[in-house]
């Protein structure tokens, strides 16, 4: 005879006694009681304290996610919400993608977060980029990335780079698995144009990305 422990972050945990026979198959189904769930308001502000109307907000950690889009004043709502740590990931064409672990508290206190100017992707979210192409493979793609590997060398690699937010990088082709030519850039051309940049109010602007390049 055991005591059983069934736990899952927003619900309460409960345990029952189980008896237990040499070669047989014990089943028993357990009703957890939800912890008390609320809603939770905030705003997404710019450097100079005017909300960012849509903006995109991703949510989640190991039991819940949720997205959303700032209304026209940068407000959102969040209708259902436990007590917990949160990662908090938003942004938009045009600023700086931020993300933070926030402890999420049931009181009245709004969110605010705030969000730098810049125009900057590490593709957390999905913009208004154009992808062109004829290649039969290898077709440019957002996505977490998956590797692709010939005698011990890594072609692709299997993460984003960890110093941006989310898991998703911008690749040609992502199939799972294979060699250093699955997927990849095959009978043509692949083209990928981003979102217009308004540099109007910009001296000296200047482009900078990561890449990954391999030669075998």
């Amino acid at each position: 005879t055991y005591n059983v422990e069934f736990s899952k972050e927003g619900y309460f945990t409960d345990t029952i006694e189980i008896t237990l026979f040499n070669g047989q198959t014990i089943t028993k189904n357990i009703s957890l009681l939800p912890k008390e769930s609320f809603e939770k308001n905030g705003k997404i502000i710019d450097n100079l304290g005017n909300g960012i109307p849509n903006c995109q907000l991703l949510i989640t950690n190991n039991f819940f996610r949720d997205t959303l889009v700032t209304n026209e004043y940068g407000e959102f709502t969040i209708d259902t919400i436990y007590q917990s740590d949160y990662e908090f990931y938003f942004g938009k064409w045009g600023y700086v993608t931020s993300c933070e672990i926030l402890t999420i508290l049931n009181n009245s206190d709004e969110l605010q977060l705030s969000l730098n100017d810049g125009y900057y992707d590490d593709f957390t979210f999905k913009y208004d980029w154009e992808i062109t192409s004829n290649a039969s493979s290898g077709i440019w793609e957002i996505d977490n990335p998956n590797p692709t590997i010939e005698n011990n060398q890594i072609f692709n690699p299997s993460d984003d780079i960890e110093t941006d937010c989310y898991t998703n990088a911008l690749v040609t082709g992502n199939a799972i698995g294979g060699g250093s030519t699955a997927d990849d850039v095959d009978d043509g051309y692949t083209i990928i144009k981003s979102p217009i940049f308004d540099l109007t109010n910009y001296s000296n602007p200047y482009i900078k990305y990561y890449e990954w390049f391999a030669n075998g």
